[in-house]
């Protein structure tokens, strides 16, 4: 939690457009609670985002891929259409 609140203060300070790229492990390992937790985790980063900013997701398991082909605009509805497609991501 206390790494998460950094990481909003400092997003929140940043006058330069920036572009986050986030990696989350859907792997085996992560069955259960354990991808609740990952993919909750994820989409509260995504909502403290600034916009005007950019971002990637990075999934991976038995193979890797991108989200989306380029790098989204921080936007509502670029967030709101990024949160739908994780909400769906499980572990393989």
């Amino acid at each position: 939690i206390d790494e998460l609140e950094e990481f909003i203060d400092n997003n929140s300070k940043l006058d330069e457009k920036s572009t986050f790229i986030f990696i989350i492990d859907r792997s085996g390992s992560m069955q259960g609670e354990r991808i609740k937790i990952a993919v909750n985790s994820l989409i509260l980063f995504l909502k403290s985002l600034n916009k005007g900013n950019f971002f990637s997701v990075l999934s991976f398991g038995s193979n890797f891929k991108y989200l989306f082909e380029e790098d989204l605009e921080v936007n509502n509805e670029n967030i709101a259409f990024a949160i739908e497609n994780i909400k769906l991501f499980g572990s393989d």
